[in-house]
């Protein structure tokens, strides 16, 4: 029995060819890919037997054969496309890492920063007028309780 492998290592792709086109000259072109490394790996999806037990397949196809062509389905096969897109980025010695964007125009950021504080002042003098004017209309500042009435804050005194 094989050793249990991850399932990161075990996917393979697989992709479809497209039929080729005619040169508009009526040249033929070939095939537009040529492998340098001709190996002796088989691996059709729709076989049972491979099916059944595909990690040894799938181990000599990442080994020999990483991109993979089936003539009789006319497919290509990546074995390995999981572990070149998950290899953690290294930095360049002497690279330091930074959030600021090389590619970025200085001075429309910094028109649009200047925006951005304008339009907050501008909100926060409208909110502390608009506030002002309903204390004047009410009588109160809405954090603050509304005052009683006269009339109704004596009705023991006009007993008397």
């Amino acid at each position: 029995m094989s050793a249990p492998v991850s399932a990161e290592s075990t996917r393979v792709l697989v992709l479809r060819r497209r039929p080729p086109r005619p040169h508009p000259n009526g040249a033929d072109q070939g095939d537009p890919v040529t492998l340098i490394n001709q190996s002796d790996v088989y691996y059709d999806p729709y076989d049972a037997q491979i099916d059944a037990d595909p990690y040894p397949v799938w181990k000599r196809m990442r080994d020999e054969a990483p991109l993979y062509w089936n003539e009789q389905h006319e497919f290509y096969a990546l074995s390995r496309f999981g572990t070149a897109l998950t290899d953690v980025a290294v930095l360049p010695a002497g690279a330091k890492r930074s959030l600021e964007d090389p590619y970025e125009d200085k001075d429309a950021a910094a028109r649009q920063r200047r925006m951005t504080v304008v339009i907050v002042l501008v909100l926060l003098a409208a909110a502390a007028i608009f506030i002002r004017w309903k204390r004047v209309q009410t009588g109160h500042y809405f954090w603050q309780p509304a005052p009683i009435p006269a009339a109704a804050a004596t009705p023991a005194e006009t007993k008397k």
